[in-house]
């Protein structure tokens, strides 16, 4: 097993797409111990090409095997109370949780510090999320679109 700096630390990655997933891959691949917890339905980055031989296989996605290299996984269903318990029992002995859910959907699975901190009061909490977790548009979704142009790159489009 390869060591690295982040030996001996370890991660629950809660988040699906890009973000949270490449995250949890830089950590891994500095030796930290990455689980990645997956609903039923799974990430929906298995979806996502390009695959290979052009078959669509959550299996077989090149975006998803590649951000997800040098992890454990798991599938629980936080929307049931074993599954909720479970998870529980998994930030327990956990260093750092990594998590993308915006803030209404948090509160909605009881993923909310404060209950965080109750179960582990040494977990790290790192948030992804889009416009942050409080504010008027902390519960928004956001594509690239939004991204692009609230980063204020939208200003510098030209027409010709």
């Amino acid at each position: 097993m390869t060591r690295g700096p982040l030996d001996g630390i370890s991660i629950i990655e809660l988040s699906k797409w890009v973000s949270g997933p490449y995250c949890g891959k830089l950590l891994a691949e500095l030796g930290a111990e990455v689980i990645k917890v997956e609903t039923p339905a799974g990430d929906p980055a298995r979806w996502l090409g390009p695959f290979s031989k052009e078959e669509t296989d959550p299996e077989k996605s090149a975006l998803f095997l590649y951000l997800n290299t040098s992890k454990s996984s798991v599938t629980i269903n936080l929307e049931h109370p074993d599954g909720n318990t479970l998870f529980s029992k998994m930030l327990i002995g956990s260093d750092v949780l990594i998590l993308d859910e915006q803030p209404k959907e948090r509160q909605r699975l009881g993923l909310e510090y404060p209950a965080l901190r109750q179960t582990n009061p040494a977990l790290v909490v790192t948030s992804i999320t889009p416009f942050g977790l409080t504010g008027p548009y902390s519960n928004y979704r956001t594509y690239h679109l939004n991204r692009y142009h609230a980063g204020g790159n939208g200003y510098l489009i030209t027409t010709g």
